[in-house]
């Protein structure tokens, strides 16, 4: 069977051309789109370590931030922050969906923050104020560069105009950028200006994260922590 498969291959040289540049073109592919993933999955975890929380609280039921929705009330945020063993808190407001950027649609993973949790804010800036005030935008480098945006220029949050105050470094990929606004103008957005989407809890030296964890649950229900 083998000698006849060689025979019949030679015998049609176009047809094993053809077949050896499909394999070649879908191995290649295979590669393409396994940088791709991981290259994205870096960028979908950049904040989480940038922010270098203990403990990360969000909602029960919920256990990430790709993708998905979370809820806290404020007041919990204040309870957490009386627990034994907390040295600070900062929390967040969050959205993910598109931002309309020089006429396009971005994809953005958007972080609302209050001024007095500001640590919460982009890690690296290139230009411009890191934390943005109600009706004001920080987006990504590269997509002032792609569509040449500045600061000073307006973008399009679902509808909400809002001004850009600064450009921020390390919050974009292919598939996804990272948009900080204010709290206020999300929680507009959302309905949800008495809520926080999660709660980024630092633990006191010499207090284990499991620790918190445990004194967190006992101490505030209906929530997840990881």
């Amino acid at each position: 069977m083998f000698y006849w498969s060689i025979k019949t291959l030679l015998a049609e040289p176009m047809r094993l051309i053809v077949s050896a540049l499909a394999a070649s073109v879908s191995f290649i592919l295979v590669i393409f789109f396994s940088a791709v993933f991981e290259g994205e999955s870096e960028k979908m975890v950049a904040y989480l370590e940038a922010m270098n929380a203990d403990v990360w609280v969000m909602q029960k039921g919920v256990s990430n931030m790709h993708m998905t929705s979370s809820m806290v009330w404020d007041w919990k945020v204040d309870k957490i922050e009386k627990v034994p063993g907390v040295k600070d808190v900062s929390a967040i407001l969050y959205f993910n969906g598109p931002v309309k950027v020089g006429g396009k649609d971005w994809f953005s993973y958007v972080i609302g923050i209050s001024s007095e949790y500001q640590r919460a804010g982009p890690w690296v800036m290139a230009e411009g104020r890191s934390i943005p005030g109600p009706g004001e935008a920080v987006i990504p480098e590269v997509i002032s560069q792609l569509t040449g945006i500045k600061i000073g220029d307006e973008i399009l949050m679902v509808d909400r105009k809002l001004r850009v105050v600064g450009l921020s470094r390390e919050t974009f990929s292919m598939a996804s950028a990272v948009v900080f606004v204010s709290r206020e103008d999300l929680g507009g957005l959302l309905s949800g200006s008495d809520q926080y989407s999660y709660i980024m809890v630092y633990a006191e030296p010499g207090v284990a994260a499991q620790t918190l964890v445990n004194r967190i649950k006992d101490e505030v229900d209906g929530l997840s922590d990881n």
